[in-house]
């Protein structure tokens, strides 16, 4: 069973953002379009459970 269906399970809610051609530190070392829209993402959605309204505004990652 993986990560996310263990989090679920559990009652976490929890989501995956899959960068199909990142690779380990993929946001530091090798910082694509892709990655960074996965870090948008993942920024979004951390604020989003936090309450914190979504402006619109683009999050530099």
């Amino acid at each position: 069973m993986g990560y996310a269906h263990r989090a679920a399970a559990g009652g976490a809610v929890a989501a995956v953002v899959d960068v199909p051609h990142g690779r380990h530190a993929f946001e530091t070392v090798d910082p694509t379009d892709e990655s960074r829209d996965a870090i948008r993402r993942a920024m979004r959605a951390v604020l989003g459970r936090l309450g914190v309204p979504d402006t619109g505004s683009p999050v530099e990652a």
